[in-house]
């Protein structure tokens, strides 16, 4: 009969099948404790503190002698270190060019990349840059290290923005600027053409082209303006008093002769700060819409009841004009109004719907992006830079398809009867026919010597 094996003989067995991993963990807990003993001996634990601490030095016992005197113990770095001076800055103006960029004018400064993203995409720097053109006077304040601490941009004739360096990073302002105001009034006669009366009159080329822009509604340059035809125009110039530079400004009143008619128009500010030019009678001289989304370009394919549909190849409706333009051309709401639709819609693409009040809609089709400014609920006015064309949806090339319709019925935006754009209120009524009858004395005589700002 067969011996039943003890525990003995268990563990005898395990030991021998286990020699191994035994002997190597025992190994491994005798190097531990190796290097825990050389760590106390190499590495005591006061060494290992961040700050040292100090104790008071040892008393001597009156009347002891000792020929060593105990020095007092200092903590260290008790010298004061001296105040670092302020790092000079260098001040600089810079005149914008034609064809320059912040991006150039930054690198002609020796500004970094890495500065002028951080100063580019602050929101109030972003739409100003958009405003950049020639002859702006640019300030910046770079120390000896290349480190922008200042940056200053005009918006317009009375606001600058104004970027200083923080220890946070850059932070973007309005600053109001200090400007004197006088105005002027010019007249001129055409002979050839209405822009070289002008220049003959010695009328700035920019109040001649808001000239074209106010009457827009009422003459067509191209083709209304008469040889004897005659305009005064009474204007403001600001000049700005850091600078002393005059430019300028707002067209006060205008009156154009055409056949021995008087077409009249007024800028006018209402209680609440907005303005828009109207005639003698209060009405308004633009209408309440643009007739094209895009500023270039050309129609592509016209409003039609029946078109040969390019991507379906059938004959179907094409409810809206196509007005096609480089990929990226800005599209301009043409009316004022709120967005209630921005996304992709079926073959539109990405699309945007403006309600403009009074059932009329917009829409505009097939854009590449939006203006991060606006979304749904957002309110836009007349020239808003809304999106960019771009091909998407059921598109055949860089376009956009724009829509106009009234009470959800399309209509050619070429060709349909675009409604006034608000007259003057009737609490308005008297203040402005106050306000008229000033200025038609002004314009009643001419003045060519411009009455100068003063100081």
């Amino acid at each position: 009969m067969q011996k039943r094996p003890t525990k003995i003989h268990h563990i005898n067995n395990l030991m021998h099948r286990h020699r191994r991993r035994v002997i190597a963990v025992i190994v491994t807990c005798v190097i531990l404790l190796a290097l825990f003993v050389v760590s106390l001996v190499y590495f005591p634990t006061e060494q290992l503190n961040e700050e040292p601490s100090f104790t008071n030095p040892p008393e001597i016992p009156i009347g002891s002698q000792s020929s060593e005197i105990a020095a007092p113990i200092t903590p260290l770095e008790t010298t004061v270190t001296p105040a670092q001076p302020e790092v000079p800055t260098q001040k600089q103006h810079i005149t914008v060019k034609h064809g320059d960029s912040l991006s150039t004018i930054f690198d002609q400064q020796h500004i970094s990349p890495q500065q002028l993203y951080e100063v580019a995409k602050l929101p109030l720097v972003k739409d100003a840059v958009k405003k950049l053109h020639a002859g702006q006077v640019l300030d910046f304040s770079v120390d000896d290290k290349g480190q922008l601490q200042y940056f200053s941009m005009p918006v317009n004739h009375t606001e600058n923005i104004v970027v200083t360096r923080t220890s946070e990073g850059f932070v973007a302002n309005k600053e109001t600027q200090a400007v004197n105001i006088a105005t002027t009034l010019k007249q001129a006669t055409i002979s050839s053409s209405f822009f070289q009366a002008g220049a003959n009159a010695d009328i700035p080329q920019i109040i001649l082209t808001k000239l074209v822009k106010i009457y827009a509604w009422k003459i067509d340059f191209k083709t209304a303006v008469r040889k004897g035809d005659h305009f005064k125009v009474l204007y403001q110039l600001v000049k700005n008093v850091k600078t002393q530079k005059v430019e300028p400004g707002n067209i006060i009143a205008a009156v154009y002769t055409h056949n021995s008619t008087n077409l009249y128009a007024f800028r006018y500010r209402d209680r609440y700060g907005r303005s828009d030019y109207y005639d003698e009678t209060g009405k308004s001289l633009r209408k309440a819409f643009m007739r094209r989304p895009i500023n270039i370009g050309r129609i592509s394919s016209p409003f039609s009841l029946r078109r040969m549909d390019p991507v379906l190849k059938k004959v179907r409706p094409h409810t809206g004009t196509d007005f096609a333009a480089p990929y990226g051309t800005p599209i301009h709401a043409t009316g004022d109004g709120r967005i209630i639709l921005q996304g992709r819609k079926g073959g539109y693409g990405r699309c945007i719907v403006i309600n403009h009040g009074n059932n009329i809609t917009t829409l505009y089709g097939h854009m590449s992006r939006y203006n991060n400014k606006f979304k749904v609920g957002s309110y836009v006015k007349m020239g808003d830079v809304i999106g960019y064309i771009g091909t998407s949806g059921w598109s055949t090339g860089p376009h956009v398809h724009y829509e106009y319709r009234i009470k959800h019925k399309y209509e050619n935006p070429m060709t349909v009867n675009l409604p006034n754009a608000a007259p003057i209120s009737a609490k308005e009524r008297s203040s402005y026919k106050n306000f008229v009858a000033e200025q038609i004395k002004k314009l009643a005589t001419v003045d060519t010597t411009a009455k100068r700002p003063t100081n």
